[in-house]
């Protein structure tokens, strides 16, 4: 076996493949341990106006080094044909025929591709929660409300030294972490009526913000990537809202009556092309960030002894 740049006889070409060349993936005893430095400033407010508001907001700052993961194999050949460098040569190991396509390693013909720490990851946003109580006049019980919200800021990724980062945030598609959604705002809204006789009707506001289709990013590592031009058809996934509603009743002081509907409007989620998806979904064309089963109806009955 034999190093590409001992093979280049001063042409610096690649003998074509048949269909792709060979790759050597798997792990690395040398791997070390992933770092990241994280830090995060909030505050939590209750006012003296508001006694019954407490609300709390949290910037988060997370930045990983040494990521574990892998190089394409056309990043590898592309480097060492531009720069001869053996730390990117090395990687590539011709049959003795010289073909980049084998049987096996020991014969060659493959780039190597294990796993490494390469790369950095940068995640950053704020967290909103806030819980507010309103006593309702006479005999009407109280409305509680809570909201639980996130904003991203960053969802960045640099996949290998000298690589060119590009931010996920507010897009998805294949490039983008290996194909996810990233919505820049997400939240939870629930309102509870607390009426008389231990009863609660409570309805929730499931909301998923908009992103862009990472082919279409005016980021240059984003930009025209997948379909090699702009794709009209599919710029983006809308705003995406459910309502869910839920009732709790304690009958006595050992038994519970529960039931609910998600999802009411029975909202079907996007559907999006399967090499934009994650393979982590399985056979579906949509992303576990929305809701895939569709209506829900559930009724339980919990009693104690």
């Amino acid at each position: 076996m034999r190093p590409i740049a001992a093979a280049f006889g001063g042409t610096n070409t690649i003998r074509q493949c048949p269909e792709s060349c060979g790759v050597a993936g798997g792990g690395n005893p040398g791997l070390a341990p992933e770092t990241a430095d994280t830090w995060s400033l909030g505050v939590t407010l209750t006012p003296t106006a508001i006694p019954t508001l407490t609300a709390s907001v949290d910037y988060f700052h997370i930045l990983l080094k040494g990521a574990i993961g892998t190089i394409p194999d056309g990043i590898t050949i592309e480097k060492c044909l531009a720069s001869l460098d053996p730390t990117w040569c090395s990687q590539i190991v011709r049959t003795p025929a010289g073909a980049l396509f084998g049987a096996s390693v020991a014969g060659g013909g493959y780039t190597v591709a294990r796993a490494l720490n390469t790369g950095t990851a940068l995640v950053s946003g704020i967290d909103v929660q806030a819980n507010y109580r309103q006593l309702l006049p006479g005999r009407w019980g109280a409305v509680t409300a809570s909201l639980n919200g996130s904003w991203l800021q960053h969802n960045s990724s640099t996949p290998y030294r000298s690589a060119a980062s590009y931010d996920c945030a507010g897009s998805f598609g294949r490039l983008c972490l290996g194909g996810s959604a990233n919505p820049t705002w997400r939240h939870n809204l629930r309102v509870t009526w607390e009426m008389p006789w231990n009863l609660q009707l409570s309805a929730q506001w499931r909301f998923i913000g908009r992103t862009g289709f990472d082919n279409n990013s005016t980021q240059i590592p984003l930009q025209n990537r997948e379909e090699g031009f702009f794709n009209p058809e599919l710029t983006h996934i809308p705003n995406y809202s459910y309502l869910d509603l839920a009732a709790n009743w304690d009958v006595t002081g050992h038994l519970q009556l529960r039931a609910g509907v998600n999802n009411v409007f029975d909202k079907d989620p996007p559907f999006i092309p399967s090499a934009d998806v994650s393979s982590s979904t399985g056979p579906l064309n949509t992303y576990p960030t929305y809701d895939i089963v569709g209506r829900e109806v559930f009724l339980a009955l919990r009693a104690t002894f």
